[in-house]
């Protein structure tokens, strides 16, 4: 008698665990959905603008102009983006203290490579990382990367910004 009480005892248990488990599971799962559905960024193009807010008040903004690529000898492409600056805070703004990257799909960072110049035949200096932009003012900035075909996404302040597509 004893056994069986003690069988019934843990069935009993064992139901009620397994029905928490699955609300909660339903409870958690759904909400992951929607945030992964509401973080896929927009595809970047030109005449786009990116907004940044300032804890103590302004704002920087990165207007897109230009978004090109230009396909080289090699397959891989010199993707080129013509930034407008506008720097509406109360501080210098340098580029690299804002965490600018561009990452592949896996999240791998793409190194800067410059603006590729056809007369020449090679990259210009990649000096993009090194911008500043004084306090109330603007600046107009290209930056280039060698990518090959695929999806792009650029961070800006460790926020998934925008993606950029290459294709033929």
């Amino acid at each position: 008698m004893e056994k069986l009480l003690l069988a019934l005892c843990l069935l009993f248990v064992s139901c009620g665990n397994n029905k928490k488990t699955e609300s909660t599971t339903q409870e958690t799962s759904q909400p992951v959905t929607e945030t992964k559905a509401a973080k896929e960024p927009k595809t970047l193009i030109a005449g786009d603008e990116l907004t940044f807010p300032s804890k103590n008040g302004g704002e920087v903004k990165f207007l897109f102009k230009e978004i090109n690529t230009i396909k080289l000898s090699d397959g891989t492409y010199n993707l080129v983006l013509k930034v407008q600056i506008k720097n509406n805070l109360t501080q210098q703004l340098l580029i690299s203290d804002v965490s600018w990257k561009l990452t592949d799909t896996d999240m791998i960072e793409v190194e800067e490579s410059g603006v590729y110049d056809s007369e020449f035949e090679m990259f210009k200096p990649a000096m993009f990382f090194f911008t500043t932009v004084d306090a109330g003012f603007g600046k107009v900035e290209e930056v280039g990367y060698k990518v090959n075909k695929g999806t792009y996404y650029l961070s800006i302040w460790g926020y998934t910004s925008a993606k950029i597509e290459i294709r033929d």
